[in-house]
């Protein structure tokens, strides 16, 4: 039996129309909910956004999913009454995958002394509730799937990326490297999908602060995409500049520059200078001039990547937001704080209305603007931004987190000078340690 997937019925403003109904469902659930539940569905919230302000883009990956599950329930037309799948394929192609998730459940039932079919149908449910963001549905189903199918790569990748989603770094990690075994012994050491496995694991390994792993990781994937894809594709370039970021946080700063010229090169040839692609690698470039003193240089790449980022993606774009970010961070540390706040607070508007006020993209803008304020000695207004990112970031990472402390720190402060100035605070206590002055890094660029 053969379908031809019709999704005319899966639009743009109906993907979005749901997104912002599941985001509101999940603010509600957070309101209600308990410690684990509450950030759980906050966390489901915050996807929900990023979702939505990824516009157009969303909608074709929410399309690519909707097109792989409708192929999957056409394996399943000898399985079900016939009227079931066209309720649950007529579900699909409008965006809901209820009625696909009731079938995959029921096949997993049915299947459970078949091991491999049982854990495929667990597999199904797990994608379509993490399309539907319901993290710990999506959590609980991949893992039912894993207990059947423990090496089965597809399944780790997924289950990493789950894990990941419910704030579980290291969980995901674990998950990352299990996924490189399982791709290398599925596929082989040089396929796609073992090259794809190191590079995941490389960032995870990047952002642990293992740099010896990370880099034997990215080199590794670099490596494959070169020889699978060719040594201009962008794939590479993209590769190149993961590489520099590791390597420009060794301080290795002479390696960094030449992996991201060449990445620029492939970037201009292949992308062309107002893809948004291009745009990150030229922020990239300018952190990197930024961190060898070439500060002029670097203004003057980090303004053009903003020029591409505001004709790429918009003027309302969580990227444009990076993007002023680290002109902002640039300009600060030049001294020119009325330009600094200006770019500071235009992120922190374009976040605010793209991914909301709980998000811990928003909170370092707030978190960054907070320290510019503190450099120009306007305590009320730094309290107050210190005070509101201390807050995301405890509920998204943990009262220990580094992001955390240093909100902390910088609210204490700003409280203590509003006291010696005889303004009461009421946010004052010493439930943080005093610290100096801090930035957050966001981004691209340090």
């Amino acid at each position: 039996m053969t379908q031809t997937s019709d999704l005319s019925g899966f639009t743009l403003a109906g993907h979005q129309r749901r997104l912002r109904e599941a985001e509101r469902l999940m603010e509600a659930e957070a309101e209600k909910g308990g410690r684990q539940g509450g950030l759980l569905a906050r966390r489901a919230a915050t996807l929900a956004r990023e979702r939505l302000a990824l516009g157009e883009e969303s909608f074709l990956e929410a399309q690519r999913a909707r097109d792989a599950q409708l192929r999957m329930l056409e394996r399943l037309h000898n399985q079900f009454d016939l009227e079931d799948l066209k309720v649950a394929r007529e579900g699909l192609e409008q965006g809901e995958g209820d009625a696909a998730e009731v079938l995959f459940a029921e096949l997993e039932e049915r299947q459970r002394p078949a091991v491999s079919r049982a854990a495929w149908a667990a597999h199904q449910q797990g994608l379509l509730a993490w399309e539907a963001l319901r993290l710990a549905d999506a959590r609980g189903h991949l893992e039912r799937a894993l207990r059947l199918e423990p090496e089965r790569w597809s399944l780790l990748r997924d289950s990493a990326e789950i894990l990941a989603a419910c704030g579980d770094e290291s969980g995901a990690r674990r998950m990352r490297a299990k996924a490189l075994k399982a791709a290398e012994a599925e596929f082989g050491r040089d396929s796609a999908e073992a090259a794809e496995a190191s590079g995941r694991l490389a960032a995870s390994e990047h952002a642990r602060g293992d740099w010896a792993e990370a880099e034997r990781h990215y080199r590794r994937a670099l490596a494959s995409d070169e020889d699978l894809l060719g040594p201009e594709a962008p794939d590479v370039a993209a590769r190149l500049a993961a590489l520099a970021g590791l390597l420009r946080d060794q301080g290795r700063l002479a390696e960094a520059e030449e992996a991201l010229t060449r990445a620029l090169r492939i970037g201009r040839g292949s992308l062309g200078e107002d893809h948004p692609e291009f745009g990150a690698l030229l922020s990239a470039l300018g952190g990197l001039r930024r961190a060898q003193g070439r500060l002029d240089e670097a203004a003057e790449l980090l303004v053009e990547a903003i020029r591409v980022a505001r004709s790429s993606v918009g003027e309302n774009h969580p990227i444009l937001a990076l993007r002023l970010n680290n002109l902002a961070g640039l300009r600060r540390a030049q001294g020119f704080f009325a330009e600094a706040e200006t770019l500071y607070k235009e992120a922190v508007k374009i976040d605010l209305e793209a991914l909301g006020a709980h998000h811990p993209g928003t909170a370092v803008d707030m978190s960054n603007l907070a320290g510019l304020y503190e450099e120009m000695g306007v305590d009320m207004e730094a309290e107050d931004l210190f005070s509101a990112a201390e807050a995301v970031f405890r509920e998204v990472h943990g009262p220990a987190h580094s992001l955390t402390r240093l909100a902390a720190e910088g609210r204490l402060r700003a409280a203590r000078r509003l006291a010696l100035e005889g303004i009461s605070s009421p946010r004052a206590s010493d439930t943080a340690p005093h610290g100096g002055r801090s930035s957050v890094r966001r981004g691209e660029i340090a």
